[in-house]
C-alpha cells in the first residue's frame, strides 16, 4: 500500500480518496481469503479499487499505450493459462 500511495503522491492525485480505496482493496482481499480458502494478494484488489475509483488512474499517455496493451495481453494469458491448468489437471 505504501508503494501505491507514494505513486499517488508523485502524480498529484487525491491522497484521501486513494487511501480509502487502498483500504477498501485490502478489506476485499481480507474477505476473499477465507472465502477462497487461500491467500489473496492485496495488491490486485487495491489496484482494481484505484482503477475503478479514480478516473485519472485510467488515463494513459499515448506513448505508453502500446506497452500497456502488451502487458495486459501477457497478464490475461497468464490468468487464462492458470485457469485452464487448474480445470483440466
Amino acid at each position: 500500500m505504501a508503494i501505491v500511495l507514494r505513486a499517488v503522491r508523485q502524480h498529484g492525485l487525491p491522497m484521501a480518496r486513494a487511501t480509502i480505496l487502498c483500504l477498501l482493496g485490502t478489506l476485499i482481499a481480507g474477505a476473499g481469503a477465507p472465502s477462497l480458502q487461500t491467500a489473496v494478494p492485496a495488491l490486485v484488489p487495491i489496484g482494481a479499487a484505484l482503477v475503478l475509483g479514480m478516473p485519472a488512474v485510467r488515463q494513459l499517455r499515448p506513448e505508453d499505450r502500446r506497452v500497456a496493451l502488451f502487458s495486459i495481453a501477457i497478464a490475461v494469458s497468464v490468468v487464462v493459462a492458470t485457469i485452464i491448468s487448474r480445470v483440466f489437471v
